[in-house]
């Protein structure tokens, strides 16, 4: 779905005329090239129908000419339809642009304080869960940890070995 919008009225009268004048450039074409053929066929005949020869000519430049200023005006009028366009396109895109940024202006003020206070509600509850994690008996300092580990070894080498009675 398109995001801009695009009035019916301009649109549907552009491509009328557009498929109208296109129509018209594709007739051009190929009476240019059929009486292209016919030129060729009487040049290839032995020997030449000079009067057929010179009016096959004549009328292979005109519908050429034609072709040529039909295809001139067509170029002319879709460069001024897609310039046309980006003339339409540009406020629009401006408009909506401007739009976002208010909206999303509007809901940074709304929610700015309340995004401070999540993240001060955060921090407190982070801070209290650490405490409770302290607090824990299994949880102790990593120096006692150390301690506690080389006291277990020392015991453990002053132990005396097993007895091996079998």
């Amino acid at each position: 779905p398109s995001l801009l919008p695009s009035p019916p009225s301009i649109s549907s009268g552009i491509n009328a005329e557009y498929g109208g004048t296109t129509k018209k450039r594709a007739q051009a074409k190929t009476e240019v090239d059929n009486l292209k053929k016919k030129v060729d066929k009487y040049y290839n005949q032995y020997p030449i129908p000079i009067e057929k020869y010179k009016s096959a000519v004549k009328l292979h430049k005109e519908a050429s000419e034609k072709h040529t200023k039909v295809n001139e005006n067509l170029l002319n009028d879709l460069r001024c339809i897609s310039k046309g366009k980006y003339d339409f396109f540009e406020p629009c895109l401006e408009s909506l642009l401007l739009a976002q940024l208010t909206y999303y202006k509007r809901i940074w003020k709304i929610l700015e304080p309340a995004i401070h206070e999540v993240e001060s509600m955060e921090t407190l509850s982070t801070a209290a869960n650490m405490e409770r994690l302290r607090s824990l008996s299994i949880v102790t300092n990593p120096q006692n940890n150390l301690k506690a580990r080389m006291m277990s070894r020392k015991f453990v080498k002053a132990l005396p070995p097993p007895s091996s009675t079998v």
